[in-house]
């Protein structure tokens, strides 16, 4: 009997059957194609946020001379939900109503006994409509991640109050109106944007409290500064640090392939007879000397092989990098890997942040490589000899050679 009320008859004909089971043929071809759709308009939408978000950063970055989000800040804000969902939950909830519309469509078709061509040009139409929500979805998120990318870098940046700015013309709506040059709290931020084609943008807040923090952090670093310069006109470190700066890129690069390879570091005790194999093998320095000093070792991810080596120490609110050193294949013309240098002083310089020294970090270069290393670390010169990384420098060499690596403290 459940048979008979699907097909709609109380005495149903073999013919019904037939026509019965080819309109479940039907409804299952349409659900698979728009399944299959919805999968790479996840794809699609998913890369499109990421792009916004990068976008966002980028936008904010170039204006406040600030450091982009990182890979692993990016992917939480492309999975974070806004709007009482996610991009994913969206797309399949359209695909869902689609594909009901569709079926609907087909079933009135045949009970009406419209033609072939009558059906599939109202089928058409449906998939039209669904075009259109998509592109309207696909623009909403990438809008709302450009937006989130902005918000985010602001956040990092220690802007506190965001305020709403709206295009004041015809085409804008009574509640972006209603909220143009609002400030809210940075995080207590009312959805952007606040509907589909909205282009309404967040501008950051100044705030007294930001220029004293501001002029705080001048006054401490100026204090760093005339320290370093006060210090002894003796160069601190042995004046050995002539390492090469070869590329820059966020994890090594095989000079075989040239493919990126991510990689690994942390904390590593060297013992003599380590430190002599090592020297067998061409490394240049008995690392054995330095162990109680930090001493970090950077490997390729989920490989022992040492690619190379730096160790380093705090005095008065610097980190001093005495020592380091590429691994015997990573020098010269024939390099297996790229980018070892770049990556040692930038673990240097993230573990000054962590040591409270605002990400200063001196170190005493062999004097043929002082303009070398002014441009390619950003490093600046004192009158004892030593070179240095402020805060910006030691920012953007973290940046640049960190997004690939992990660390395994």
């Amino acid at each position: 009997m459940d048979v008979y009320k699907k097909i709609g008859k109380e005495k149903p004909l073999i013919s019904d059957f037939y026509r019965r089971d080819h309109l479940q043929q039907i409804e299952h071809q349409i659900e698979n194609t728009v399944l299959s759709i919805g999968k790479k308009e996840a794809s699609f939408t998913e890369d499109q946020i990421r792009s916004g978000i990068q976008l966002g950063t980028k936008t904010v970055s170039d204006t406040l001379g600030a450091p982009m989000l990182n890979k692993s800040a990016v992917d939480q804000l492309v999975k974070h939900p806004w709007a009482e969902g996610d991009f994913s939950s969206r797309i399949w909830n359209n695909k869902a109503k689609l594909i009901s519309s569709m079926k609907s469509e087909l079933t009135a078709g045949i009970v009406k006994g419209d033609g072939i061509y009558k059906v599939a040009n109202r089928l058409d139409d449906r998939m039209n409509v669904g075009k259109s929500d998509t592109q309207r979805l696909v623009r909403t998120e990438y809008m709302h991640a450009l937006n989130a990318g902005q918000v985010e870098t602001y956040r990092k940046q220690g802007y506190k109050k965001l305020m709403w700015s709206a295009s004041m013309d015809n085409r804008g709506c009574d509640t972006c109106h209603g909220r143009n040059n609002k400030v809210y709290d940075i995080d207590n931020l009312p959805d952007l944007p606040a509907h589909p084609n909205c282009r309404c943008t967040w501008i950051p807040q100044i705030t007294d409290e930001m220029i004293g923090e501001r002029a705080q952090k001048l006054q401490e670093a100026k204090e760093k500064v005339e320290r370093l310069v006060n210090m002894s006109t003796e160069p601190l470190g042995n004046g050995t640090i002539d390492i090469e700066i070869d590329e820059f890129t966020p994890c090594l690069r095989d000079m075989k392939t040239g493919r990126l390879v991510d990689t690994q570091y942390g904390k590593t005790n060297i013992s003599s007879k380590k430190a002599k194999a090592l020297k067998s093998k061409g490394w240049l320095f008995d690392w054995s000397r330095y162990n109680d000093h930090r001493l970090i070792q950077l490997n390729l991810k989920g490989s022992k092989e040492i690619q190379g080596l730096v160790t380093f120490q705090d005095r008065e609110g610097f980190t001093f990098v005495d020592l380091v050193e590429s691994a015997p294949n990573n020098r010269g013309t024939n390099k297996r890997y790229a980018g070892v240098g770049g990556h040692l002083f930038a673990i240097a310089a993230e573990e000054s942040f962590k040591s409270g020294n605002d990400g200063y970090v001196s170190f005493t270069p062999k004097t043929n490589l002082v303009e070398y290393y002014a441009k390619s670390l950003g490093a600046q010169m004192m009158p004892n000899g030593n070179m240095f990384l402020d805060t910006e420098a030691s920012l953007k060499l973290i940046e640049v050679y960190l997004k690939g690596s992990d660390s395994i403290d």
